[in-house]
């Protein structure tokens, strides 16, 4: 959900993930709400203790755009995609 090209989200189990942008890992849960026909709310509850925020728009089915927020302050825009990383 970001233009980083080392950084990336695994849905690793159900209302599990792992965030990872080079050698940094996040685990925690996640929660997602259809908001819309082509909209869609997902947070992220890290272990942790931060949460994140991400409203979602969708172009297609594997793409779309995406606000976020974060209880440590940070919020941005970017692209999104889904793909398989091998």
């Amino acid at each position: 959900m970001t233009d980083i090209p080392s950084y990336y989200v695994d849905f690793t189990a159900a209302g599990r993930f792992r965030e990872t942008q080079g050698p940094n890992v996040w685990p925690g849960s996640y929660t997602y709400v259809n908001t819309g026909t082509n909209t869609g709310t997902l947070t992220f509850n890290y272990d942790d203790g931060d949460r994140c925020t991400y409203s979602l728009t969708f172009a297609s089915q594997t793409a779309g755009t995406v606000s976020f927020s974060c209880n440590d302050g940070s919020s941005g825009s970017a692209n999104w995609r889904l793909t398989d990383i091998p």
